[in-house]
């Protein structure tokens, strides 16, 4: 199913299709391989608080009459009780209460809640259960018939008041722990701290005292558990709410609750059943308890899977349930999760998209309701013919333009006798010889349109001047980190000397430090000097760097900072100094592989801890005292940028630019003889085989651990037989240099000189930096940029005439849970450039997304395809390559990215100044 946006539909209808035709993953394609003999039934699932914000589904308000009807219904319901209006409080009119009270919060989201039920029961989605979850309860038992809408507004209004004694003295927290995992953790603060919800297997809330919470996110942070905080000051589902319970008996004793119309599956603790809830029960005692005891939503969605698929739509402004929902359903085929309203998006466009995503998974709407006036086209079920049929434009429109439309068209057919008659030479003689011509235009538009496709994936990082911000400013204090041996660095002691009252030193050893040691030095070191700010000098390089193979003692450092500085609770700024991580020309030394590495973790650092992040700033070999006056600067001024770097002409800042194929190249690269490929049996491998085959490559040698033994790789070896090329498949350790070295001297022996290498192995560990280990820092890492080492070591006496080196986007841009990779591929973008400057005919591409990617998953890939990174087809992949061979390109961005939406998420929490210049494609 495609959905439209309401805005540019047009285009956006183009490259819907465009996926869909490729079957890439757009937000506007709604896909799902639908087995009409297994229905899925529905469930509308009404979540609690914290979707709430301004403005909220006015634009639903506004277009759609059965949504606004239905909340004006809720509003008269409510006014009784509350006094004020929801459309009012909606579009934020001055008299309007304001959206950060309780006794406003609920009410509203019940009345959006009800207004999104009837919507979809308009469009004939209905559903055959709902479940609440706490104040959600109350939007469920009304849809289920089970309460008159006046009665339910009644709770929601009255109990939403009640709450409002009890702000101020709560505090609650979401934990990713089991409940049986969190006890022992939470046991020293029992019972000032209990739980609160089960909503997912890993999804538990705490509430209680919000000192004792305070205490117990401290402990969490130094134990490596993730906790969140939740906005409210109030302690709902604790004992704080036994206080209210006679209140709450007096003022809903007069409810009247009848059996529901639709299943109704509690939450409520005590109520729990593997049936549907008696409704008649739902009593003024009920909703007190719903208030008080633990929501086991987990056990209510647990119980309706347990009688076979369903389908959860959320209804809700934004999704607050979605997440421990899909968590909850990863091992149950058949289920999924749809949400109706997302925070930032369009009404329009999200509730579009639920009702396709509804459609693919067998719950039509109905079309009518929609399209009023439309009609149906049933599609053929056998394959499209692709014969050209000519349209006879009305008069008005048949102009040049026309006639060269219908002229490109029938060349691209290849229909020679259609391209007779555009040129109105079907009865002349010469129309015979129009074949050539035609299968030559033919030739020169794919290849116009390939370069079109290719040319918009084209990206790479350059460097700006920027003048430094010098607003007036208050004297800071800075703590500045150092290994011990960096104490006589001339540039520091000038920075020393000329700021004794702004920066002081602390050295640290994070060899001897364990995690837990070098956080609590930080907040004792940080509180001692009274900081404003903290940078780092443990990245620069150190003199045994050249000796070691694999991460550098500086980024083994700066890991261990990052991960001991997100535990201390720090939220100073954390700046970092590189020398050697940015090469702003040609002509500057080379990038140094673990400088550059520190980069590459920097852009992840940068994502996944924005409100700490400082930013990176590479020095020049030997800083001068104009380059210790500019750090000073940075530092200490408001700056715009987080990626600069200091050189004698001045400061540069790192953009990413679109680099646009040039016009006139007419190199054409081709491989021959021999080529060596790494990664055969990772995600690109074998396509790079058989992109070298097809390209001239006689031989190919096949490389990763299990080569030899790969069925796999035996089966892709008869295909490469079966197109003329030769094949050997061997089993390496690219980590081990002796084994290398002894492969690459048997290739050379059996098969002669090597005429190109790609080194694609890849191993890519899915950790967040916090949570990521030594040990596994390392297997990503090694496999990557120690392998490129091992290859480049064996290959020195005699290179081959090109030598490709995979690199990812995420060293560009950065990605969340990508750190040890990101920071690999800045290592081997730096080999690469030191490769450049020996003469080596060396490329480095930064990949995005394959379309074929067999590595990530693929909820990783819809989440990708939503914030705008797109992937792209192999062939489409393999001609982009080809082109940044033609171009000699060094290091080069290749990615699928619509930049209006991937801007607006990339810059959600904090600036990114490297997108920049990319502004126009917005």
């Amino acid at each position: 199913a495609l959905t439209l946006p309401a805005t540019n539909p047009r285009e956006e209808l183009l490259r819907a299709l465009q996926a869909l035709a490729g079957d890439h993953p757009h937000p506007g394609v709604a896909r799902h391989h639908y087995l009409a003999h297994q229905p899925a039934k529905t469930v509308f699932v009404f979540p609690g608080q914290g979707a709430q914000y301004p403005t909220m589904a006015t634009e639903l308000y506004a277009h759609h009459p059965r949504f606004a009807q239905a909340l004006d219904d809720c509003d008269r319901a409510l006014h009784p009780w509350t006094g004020w209006s929801i459309r009012q409080v909606l579009h934020e009119e001055a008299d309007a209460p304001p959206l950060d009270r309780v006794d406003v919060i609920q009410p509203v989201l019940f009345a959006i809640m009800v207004a999104l039920a009837e919507l979809l029961r308009s469009h004939g989605i209905t559903p055959d259960a709902v479940v609440g979850h706490s104040q959600g309860e109350i939007a469920a038992a009304y849809i289920a018939g089970a309460l008159p809408l006046d009665q339910a507004a009644k709770i929601v209004a009255l109990r939403s008041q009640a709450l409002t004694t009890l702000a101020g003295h709560g505090a609650m927290a979401s934990v990713r722990l089991t409940p049986q995992q969190l006890h022992p953790h939470l046991e020293p603060w029992h019972p000032t701290l209990t739980i609160a919800a089960i909503n997912g297997p890993t999804h538990t809330i705490l509430s209680g005292d919000p000192t004792a919470l305070d205490q117990f996110s401290t402990y969490c942070q130094h134990h490596n558990i993730h906790i969140r905080t939740i906005a409210v000051d109030y302690a709902s589902h604790s004992p704080h709410v036994e206080q209210l319970h006679q209140h709450l008996l007096d003022a809903l004793a007069d409810l009247t609750p009848q059996p529901a119309t639709i299943p109704l599956y509690t939450t409520v603790r005590s109520a729990l059943s593997d049936q549907p809830l008696d409704t008649t029960t739902m009593t003024a005692d009920y909703w007190y308890t719903n208030l008080r005891e633990p929501v086991a939503f987990h056990h209510a969605i647990t119980t309706l899977l347990a009688q076979g698929p369903h389908t959860f739509v959320e209804l809700s402004p934004h999704p607050v349930l979605a997440a421990a929902l899909t968590d909850t359903l990863a091992d149950q085929p058949g289920c999924t999760v749809v949400p109706t309203l997302v925070r930032d998006l369009q009404d329009l466009d999200t509730m579009s998209t639920a009702l396709a995503q509804l459609h693919t998974h067998g719950h039509s709407p109905d079309w009518t309701t929609l399209y009023p006036g439309a009609t149906t086209i049933a599609l053929p079920t056998y394959p499209f013919q692709h014969r050209p049929y000519w349209l006879t434009p009305p008069a008005s429109t048949v102009a040049i333009d026309s006639v060269e439309g219908q002229l490109w068209d029938a060349v691209d057919s290849g229909a020679v006798d259609a391209v007779a008659l555009v040129l109105g030479m079907e009865d002349s003689p010469e129309a015979a010889s129009l074949g050539p011509v035609v299968a030559a235009l033919q030739q020169w538009r794919r290849q116009l349109a390939e370069r079109s496709v290719v040319d918009k994936l084209r990206y790479r990082v350059g460097w700006q001047a920027v003048s430094l911000a010098t607003f007036p400013q208050t004297r800071q204090r800075w703590l500045v980190l150092i290994r011990p041996e960096q104490s006589e660095d001339p540039w520091l002691q000038d920075l020393l000397a000329r700021y004794p009252e702004e920066f002081s030193t602390t050295a640290i050893d994070t060899d001897r430090l364990d995690r837990a040691e070098l956080a609590a030095l930080l907040v004792e070191h940080a509180a001692a000097h009274d900081c404003d700010g903290v940078l780092s000098v443990l990245a620069l390089p150190d003199r045994t760097d050249s000796q070691v193979s694999g991460p550098s003692t500086g980024l083994l450092s700066t890991l261990g900072l990052v991960q001991a500085y997100g535990d201390s609770g720090l939220s100073l700024p954390l700046w970092m100094l590189t020398q050697g991580g940015a090469q702003l020309t040609g002509d500057e030394p080379p990038l140094t592989p673990g400088q550059a590495a520190v980069w590459g973790l920097g852009q992840s650092v940068c994502l996944e801890h924005p409100d700490w992040w400082g930013g990176l700033v590479d020095l020049p070999t030997s800083p001068s005292a104009q380059d210790v006056k500019r750090l000073h600067t940075i530092l200490t001024c408001p700056q715009p940028e987080d990626q600069l770097a200091l050189r004698p002409h001045g400061v540069h800042a790192r953009r990413l630019h679109q680099a646009h194929l040039p016009a006139d190249h007419r190199r054409v690269w081709k491989p021959s003889g021999t080529a060596v490929i790494t990664g055969i049996t990772d995600q690109s491998g074998p396509g790079i085989a058989r992109w070298l085959a097809q390209a001239g490559a006689s031989h190919l040698v096949l490389l990763s651990r299990t080569a030899a033994q790969d069925p796999d790789v035996a089966e892709l070896e008869e295909e490469l037989h079966a197109v003329g090329a030769g094949t050997t498949a061997v089993s390496v350790d690219l980590t081990d240099r002796v084994a290398v070295a002894g492969v690459i001297e048997q290739i050379r022996a059996d098969h002669g000189p090597i005429d190109t290498v790609v080194h694609a192995a890849e191993f890519l560990g899915w950790a967040p930096i916090a949570e990521v280990t030594l040990e596994e820092f390392h297997g990503t890492y090694l496999a990557k940029a120690l392998g490129a080492e091992n290859l480049i070591a064996a290959l020195e006496d005699q290179p081959p005439q090109t030598f490709i080196l995979f690199s990812s986007a995420a060293a560009t841009w950065g990605g969340t849970r990508q750190g040890a990779y990101a920071a690999a591929n800045g290592h081997v973008e730096a080999l690469t450039t030191q490769l450049r400057s020996r003469g080596w005919h060396a490329l480095a591409p930064a990949w995005g997304t394959w379309a074929d990617d067999r590595i990530t998953s693929q909820d990783t890939l819809d989440y990708l395809a939503r914030i705008g990174l797109h992937q792209f087809s192999a062939e489409t992949a393999f001609a982009a390559l080809q082109r940044c061979l033609d171009a000699d390109d060094t290091l080069i961005t290749l990615a699928d990215v619509d930049w209006e939406q991937f801007q607006d998420v990339f810059t959600t929490r904090r600036a990114h100044p490297l997108l920049t210049e990319l502004a126009s494609h917005t």
